[in-house]
């Protein structure tokens, strides 16, 4: 069943896709949300994934992000993500 019905991607193909994600016309919460099921499934290390995750956003936000302390973990960045969409 799961070879035939399973989407997921692992390894190499998740961190193609990783590569080239960018949040375009969608809420930070939802590039968020594929964000972290790509990293999940990569070996990736923490700098890498923060430094990617910083890339993907749009500019407006990852202009906000910046503006302030930038936090010490992907969890942390990725919690702060969703904060400057209330304040724009």
């Amino acid at each position: 069943m799961l070879k035939v019905f399973d989407r997921s991607v692992y390894g190499h193909e998740a961190s193609r896709q990783l590569a080239t994600l960018r949040q375009g016309r969608r809420s930070a919460a939802d590039f968020a949300i594929e964000f972290c099921t790509l990293a999940a499934t990569c070996e990736w290390n923490e700098p890498a994934l923060t430094a990617r995750f910083l890339e993907g956003l749009t500019g407006e936000i990852k202009e906000e992000i910046l503006a302030r302390d930038l936090p010490s973990s992907l969890d942390q960045l990725v919690e702060m993500g969703y904060s400057p969409l209330q304040i724009l």
